[in-house]
């Protein structure tokens, strides 16, 4: 699955076609496919949602349309240039790839982070602060999660703030957040949330187990 994860000195991009969506049906189609952008910009503590559905075959008319969305969606321009780079190399790749050759509506999801926002919302919740409310996820929900494989570029780990390079292998959430292995276990271990976007996995069950 086509992914690009990008830092922009202020801001994270993540662009990624989500798992969970319907196929062609294999029959060839005469209309144009169109590509559904998802935008989700988290800036100081608040998300703000976009769209856009633009034509496959108009990669290189873009970057006005998709720069005016992220004006709406608050993200400054001086950061649109880089920003719009990750985003169309991703689409490009995404629109290639054979699973959507059939498909009349391609979806993609984008996700733009404050950095320092995200870097600090992850150290007041510190490991070894114990902050309040937190629930531990359950065992199986940890041991199910993916490992990936860094590539285009080098990844923070915003639990130890030390760099995932690229070649390594990395853990990811199911909302696409990456960390190393044993820290996101030891998170995990003491919180369902993810430390960037708060995306809640299972909890440890509270329940007391009943003995046959």
């Amino acid at each position: 699955m086509a992914s690009i994860n990008s830092v922009h000195d202020y801001y994270r991009c993540e662009a990624f076609q989500p798992e969970d969506y319907l196929h062609g049906d294999g029959l060839v189609s005469s209309r144009k496919a169109l590509l559904f952008i998802e935008f989700y910009v988290s800036v100081d503590g608040f998300v703000k949602y976009g769209d856009l559905t633009l034509p496959t075959d108009e990669l290189t008319s873009w970057f006005v349309v998709i720069s005016s969305k992220l004006s709406q969606l608050d993200v400054p321009y001086d950061f649109h240039s880089s920003l719009v780079t990750t985003i169309t190399n991703c689409a490009s790749s995404i629109i290639s790839e054979d699973r959507n050759s059939n498909c009349d509506i391609i979806p993609m999801v984008v996700k733009i982070t404050d950095e320092e926002e995200a870097i600090s919302r992850a150290a007041t919740l510190s490991i070894d602060g114990q902050p309040l409310d937190m629930v531990p996820a359950n065992e199986s929900s940890i041991q199910a999660l993916k490992k990936t494989k860094v590539e285009g570029c080098s990844r923070q780990c915003v639990i130890c703030l030390e760099e995932i390079s690229v070649g390594s292998e990395a853990t990811r959430m199911p909302c696409s957040h990456v960390y190393h292995q044993d820290c996101i276990v030891s998170w995990l271990e003491q919180s369902n949330l993810c430390p960037l976007c708060r995306f809640q996995i299972p909890v440890k069950s509270s329940l007391p187990r009943i003995l046959d």
